[in-house]
C-alpha cells in the first residue's frame, strides 16, 4: 500500500501542477485586462513552481523496493541501500510536521499575494493566497506517511 500511495501522490500532484500551469498559462494569453493577466501570470508562476518541485524532488521509495532489486553487487551493498532508502524516504514523509515546508507555502503565496495586490486587483490577490495556501498544504499533509512506519518497524526488528 505504501509503495502505490507514493506513486499515486507523486503522479497525482505532478499530473494536477501541470494541468493548472497549462490552465493559467491559457488563461493568462486570452485575458482581456491588467486584473486578469496578473492574475493568471502569478497563478501559472505558481503552479510552474509546484511542478518544478515535484519533478526535482521527487518522493524517495516511490517505486518500492524495485530499485533495489535491481541492483547489481553484494548483497550487503543492496542492504545499505536499501537502508538508505528508507531513510531518505522517512526523512521526507517526516518533514511535513517540521515549520519548514510551511513556511516556504506562506512565503510564497503571500508574495504572489502582494504581486497581484500592487499590480492587479486586491479581491484577486486574496483569492489566489488563499487557494495557493489551501493546495500547498493539501500537498504537504496527503504526502505518504508510511515510510515512517516502515523505518521504526525496521529499527526495531534488526537494529534495536
Amino acid at each position: 500500500a505504501g509503495k502505490r500511495h507514493a506513486r499515486y501522490w507523486q503522479n497525482g500532484w505532478t499530473s494536477f501542477y501541470s494541468a493548472s500551469a497549462l490552465a493559467q498559462t491559457v488563461f493568462w494569453l486570452d485575458a482581456d485586462n491588467n486584473d486578469d493577466r496578473i492574475h493568471y501570470v502569478v497563478g501559472a508562476v505558481k503552479a510552474t513552481g509546484g511542478l518544478i518541485d515535484m519533478l526535482l524532488r521527487p518522493l524517495p521509495g516511490r517505486y518500492g523496493a524495485n530499485e533495489i532489486r535491481a541492483l547489481e553487487g553484494p548483497s550487503l551493498d543492496r542492504l545499505g541501500k536499501g537502508e538508505d532508502l528508507l531513510q531518505a524516504a522517512a526523512r521526507r514523509a517526516q518533514a511535513k510536521t517540521t515549520w519548514k515546508p510551511h513556511l516556504k507555502v506562506m512565503g510564497v503565496n503571500l508574495l504572489g499575494g502582494a504581486v497581484i495586490l500592487a499590480f492587479g486587483d486586491g479581491g484577486d490577490a486574496l483569492v489566489s493566497t488563499a487557494i495557493g495556501i489551501a493546495v500547498a498544504e493539501a500537498n504537504i499533509w496527503t504526502q505518504p506517511t508510511q515510510p515512517s512506519t516502515d523505518l521504526r518497524d525496521y529499527q526495531g526488528r534488526f537494529v534495536g
